[in-house]
Order: structure tokens, then sequence, then C-alpha cells
């Protein structure tokens, strides 16, 4: 069996060969359904794994033992690996011990000629993942269309052939006119020979079909006496296309008869008689189907990736005030850890707490309640900055990830916030919130240690009256808080192991 299948992956002529629009389409689509940062269309050879579309990789082949689609291949459903470092037959595969290693790995056997297994699509990445239902039916009709496309390839392949081969057979019949003939006549592909002016010199019946012309009526005359003038022109520059390249060309064009229109793939070639004239030949494919089925398959594409960007929104934001959710925040988080830690570009958290806000609801009622909270999300969204990942972490709750942002920068955006919600106009009593901030320090593991950091910032924000900005860092074996409060006055706080300083607004300038 696996000669036989072999031998389909060679039939295909398609191992070492160029890139192709089709199967590069299909391979990012598959990333982009299933939310990997690599994707991958391969064959798999007697040893080896060649990659005839890629996303996100580098490597062209990889050796058959170390390949994950070589497991996929010997089944006939998608194909799971979601943590390859915890899976104890992958996790000392060298693909998964490298740097950067795969963790993820998803694949959807190619079928080819026969049923056999000739290949795989497959989506990896290096973070671990689960392929939901909908993503695993979805590579596996992605998988369906890979087929289709060698099926159409190798056809295509087979037909380009086999019009070689006819033109050399035409060229050997020339002194047989009568076999000619009916050898063209009885052919279902449309047939002509123009001279050097563009004037048919021969055309076989399914020609005078397709024109709805008797089988003498064009004789001597050009494309612009049987067609519209666009469709003539077209076919006239093509007629010059392969002419002037002095070999077999390949060309799309289109006719219409009676409303309907019909797709032709037409190879036109230039060829002498044997008084040496300079003629053209050509032969027309009816490819309507086809073009039906690419546009289907487009139209199903741009849906696919329609409904895939809405699942996206609707997964990362927080339907009430339109910030990220708690989602999209742990994947900021996760992102942000490596991020090397230099001083005045640290990362900052600002966590954020509604001052109050049960007596807001318990006394103006829960829409009140959901009003302010949307306000305060437009004022948190309009003091961040692009860069900035702005989020409801809890019900009244709101922490922000600051990158590239110094203690200076992370203070003055949580300012700049208590500044602006004293300036909006609120339908009933005004609504404060407190402020708690901390930056990484070089000694911080992960971005955790900031979490619990903000969090004590925020708690010593509410112990010193709320409406303020605590700052917290972690310097050596103690603590420094720094307190902000709108129009505050300067004073000194000592104790045991801390020191707070209360100072007046700083400027709101951000760099």
């Amino acid at each position: 069996m696996e000669e036989l299948r072999l031998a389909a992956v060679r039939e295909l002529e398609l191992l070492d060969t160029e890139a192709e629009v089709e199967f590069d389409e299909l391979a990012c689509l598959a990333a982009n359904v299933c939310g990997t940062s690599m994707s991958a269309i391969s064959l798999i050879d007697r040893n080896r794994e060649w990659l005839k579309a890629k996303v996100g990789i580098a490597a062209d082949e990889i050796p058959r033992e170390h390949a994950f689609c070589d497991h996929t291949i010997r089944g006939t459903e998608v194909f799971v690996v979601e943590d390859a470092r915890q899976d104890p037959y992958f996790r000392n595969n060298p693909l998964v011990t490298a740097r950067d290693g795969l963790r993820f790995y998803a694949g959807a056997p190619v079928t080819g000629r026969d049923g056999l297994q000739v290949g795989a699509l497959s989506v990896l990445d290096v973070q671990p993942r689960h392929l939901s239902a909908d993503q695993r039916q979805t590579l596996e009709i992605l998988a369906r269309q890979v087929g289709v496309h060698l099926e159409l390839r190798l056809r295509r392949r087979n037909l380009q052939r086999s019009l070689e081969e006819r033109t050399a057979l035409v060229a050997e019949l020339g002194a047989s006119n009568q076999l000619f003939q009916t050898f063209m006549h009885h052919s279902p592909m449309a047939s002509f020979i123009k001279d050097a002016r563009g004037r048919f010199v021969f055309y076989n019946r399914r020609m005078a079909e397709i024109a709805g012309i008797d089988m003498n009526f064009a004789i001597g005359r050009t494309d612009a006496e049987l067609w519209p003038d666009h469709v003539a022109r077209t076919m006239q520059d093509n007629d010059q296309r392969a002419l002037a390249a002095g070999e077999l060309v390949e060309v799309n064009e289109s006719t219409e008869s009676n409303g309907k229109r019909t797709d032709w793939r037409c190879f036109k070639f230039p060829w002498r008689n044997l008084k040496g004239e300079q003629l053209l030949a050509g032969i027309a494919v009816d490819v309507t189907a086809e073009r039906q089925h690419a546009t289907a398959l487009s139209d199903y594409q741009a849906q696919l990736e329609e409904a895939n960007a809405r699942l996206q929104r609707s997964a990362n934001t927080d339907p009430l005030t339109g910030l990220a959710n708690r989602r999209a925040l742990d994947e900021g988080l996760e992102a942000a850890i490596g991020t090397p830690v230099t001083p005045g570009h640290e990362i900052a958290v600002l966590t954020i707490d509604v001052d109050h806000f049960k007596h807001v609801n318990d006394t103006y009622g829960h829409a009140y309640g959901d009003l302010a909270l949307r306000q305060i999300a437009t004022v948190i969204a309009r003091c961040t900055r692009a860069q900035d990942l702005a989020a409801r972490s809890g019900g009244e709750e709101f922490t922000i990830l600051l990158p590239e942002s110094g203690p200076a920068i992370a203070v003055a955006i949580a300012q700049r916030i208590l500044l602006e919600l004293r300036r909006t106009a609120w339908e009933h009593h005004p609504i404060s919130v407190s402020i708690g901030v901390s930056t990484v320090s070089i000694d911080d593991s992960d971005l955790k240690c900031v979490l619990v950091r903000s969090d004590r910032a925020l708690y010593a924000a509410k112990q010193q009256g709320r409406n303020c900005v605590v700052y917290l860092t972690k310097k050596g074996a103690g603590t420094e808080k720094k307190t902000s409060r709108q129009n505050s006055s300067v004073a000194s706080l000592q104790s045991e192991d801390n020191r707070q300083t209360l100072y007046q607004e700083p400027s709101l300038a951000l760099a």
C-alpha cells in the first residue's frame, strides 16, 4: 500500500515545484480560521515531508521520521496534538525540543486518486492550543479543497500534454486533410486556424456552434466580424501575444450567447504550413463549470474569513464597555512575557476600581451603573495610547497594560484618567475611581508579580480615602509607595518598612 501511495504522490509531479497561489491561499486561510501562527500543505515522500505551501515556516522539507504529518496520513480524520511538550510520544521530537519549538499541531489528511493519502493540510503553533469543533470541521473542508486543487492541477497538466500531442499530430496530418477534418470536427473542443492577418482559414463544428454560424460563413473573416467589439479585441490581443511569443500560450476568454456567458481556456500557438506561411492555431476548452466552482470557493472563503473576524471580535471584547475582556487581557499578558526590561521602557500595569460602585447601583439602579461603566470606559480609551491594552477585568474593575512605559508615564496616564473623570458630566452623583500602579522590576520572574503589586497599590489607594493613584514598586528588600490625589497638598508620612509621599498632580503631557 505504501508503494501505491508513493506512486500517487509522484504522479502529481508536485515535489520540489515552485509556490502556487491557490495552495498558498488555502494554507493562509487555514491559519486564519484556526488562529495559529503557522500552516502548511505538505506531501509525504519516501524519506521526507515536502512543503508545497507554508505560512510562518522557513524550511522546505522535514525528515519524515520527525514529521507530525506522517501520523496524519495514517488515518482519515484530523490528527491533533494540543501540547507536544506534554505528549509522551512527541516531547523528545527535535521540532519540539528546538528553541521556540513546536507545541501545537493539527493536521487533516489530503487524499489523492483512489483514496490514497498523499499529504496533509496542517496548522501549527509554538503555543499550546485547542481546536474547536467548528475549526476541526473547517480544516477538513479545506483539506478536501486541497485535494480538489491537486486533481484539477493533474487534469490540467494531462490536458496540456494532450494538447501538445494534438499539435504534433495536426502537423503530421497536414498532408491528409480529410483525416484532419474528420478528427477536428468530432472534437468536443473548439478548434480554429487563422492566417497572419487574423482571418479564419479553418474552424471545426464546435466553433461554429459557439459563434452560431454555419461551416462556411467565417472563412476569410476576422473576429471583429463575429463577436462584439470588446470580445473581438481580447481575442485579437491574445492572438498577437501567441505570435510574438513564438510558442504555445494559455489564455482565458469568454463569449456570450442568448444572455449566457461561457468561459474558455484557450491554447494558441503559431505554426507554418507546407508553404511556409505564418498561421495561428487555437483550441478552446469550456471551463465555465470550473470558473463557477472557483467563484463559489472564493465566496465561501470570504464568508469564512468574515465569520472568523466576527468570532475574534466577539471573543475578545467586553459587550458592555467595548473594551477588551478578561480573555484578551490574559492573552496580552501572555504575549508580553519575556519583553526586555530597560529603565524608562518597562511594562506597567494599572488596576482600577470604581469607588463605592455598590452604592451607585443600590441608589440609582443597575441601568445607571452600566451607563457609568460605559462612561468610565470611554474616558479610559481616550486617555490611553494606541499600543496600550485596556480591559474590563471584573464587574467594576479595569486593568490597563502599558508597554514601553516607565513609572512617570504610567502615573501620568493614571492621573489623566482621574482628571478626565472629574471633568465628566454625570447624570447623578460624580463617580471616581482608585488606581493602583506598578511596573516590571528586574527581579520579577513574570507579570504575575506586577499584577500582585498593582492590586496591593489599589488596596492602598482605597485605604487612603479613594479617588487617588498609588504607585508601588519593589526596591531591594523594601517597598516604595507613591500616592497622588487630585489637588492634594504636599506632605510626608513615614512608617517602619515603607515611605509614602503625597504630591500634587504632575504634568499630564505624555511622551
